[in-house]
């Protein structure tokens, strides 16, 4: 045969680099930076909702909008606390989604907020009683509405860096293993390495020297 009309050797797979040390300790320093800075605007968005809570509380008779203004802040109250548990804790896929997926709700509902009891604020006092109309806490409706707005500022700002760093957010254990220089264990090949077995185990079965076999017979 022709050597010209053989196909071309396939070309071995380069050796997959190994990560350094230091290249590890750069990754987590940038991790531990991004989650500070996450844990930080939490910190900011909880001084909001503490504040949003106490002004919820003092317009908590406003008809038809009290509970729903309570129930908001309990809501910004939890959050914050799961908030908190998955990106110390948690940081499993499935928290971080449900982090992403409430937060981008609670948004939302902040805007929501902001824009009614804005609007509120701007309500007419009358002398007489009409029933399901309150009007008798201009300040409370507008620092609801001012609370409510710092909030859904904090809240789309954090919604944005959560899904860029979702990757960060997530927990980073087991994402590379085996950089201490210590020998792997695991019996598979690394970076296309060699795997030697290990030496085969000698028979239990005795052996007869005395009854030799001859050809002969």
């Amino acid at each position: 045969a022709d050597p010209r009309t053989r196909p071309p050797r396939a070309e071995a797979a380069p050796a997959k680099p190994r990560p350094s040390l230091r290249t590890m300790e750069h990754v987590m320093e940038l991790l531990s930076e991004r989650k500070s800075a996450l844990l930080s605007l939490l910190g900011v968005q909880s001084v909001f909702v503490l504040c949003f809570a106490i002004c919820s509380f003092v317009v908590a008779d406003t008809a038809n909008m009290g509970f729903n203004v309570v129930l908001t802040a309990i809501l910004n109250v939890g959050f914050c606390g799961g908030t908190y548990y998955v990106i110390r804790k948690s940081q499993t896929p499935l928290g971080v989604g449900f982090l992403i997926g409430a937060s981008t709700g609670l948004t939302i509902l902040s805007l929501m907020t902001a824009v009614y009891w804005g609007q509120l604020g701007e309500c007419e006092t009358t002398k007489t009683n009409i029933d399901q109309y309150s009007c008798d806490n201009k300040s409370g409706y507008r620092a609801v509405s001012a609370f409510a707005s710092l909030l859904f500022i904090t809240q789309f700002a954090f919604t944005i860096l959560v899904v860029v760093w979702k990757d960060n957010v997530i927990g980073d254990t087991g994402l590379y293993e085996d950089i201490s220089g210590q020998p792997d264990t695991s019996g598979a090949p690394y970076g296309g390495g060699s795997f030697d077995p290990p030496p085969s185990k000698p028979s239990d079965a005795p052996f007869d020297s005395g009854k030799a076999v001859s050809a002969d017979l």
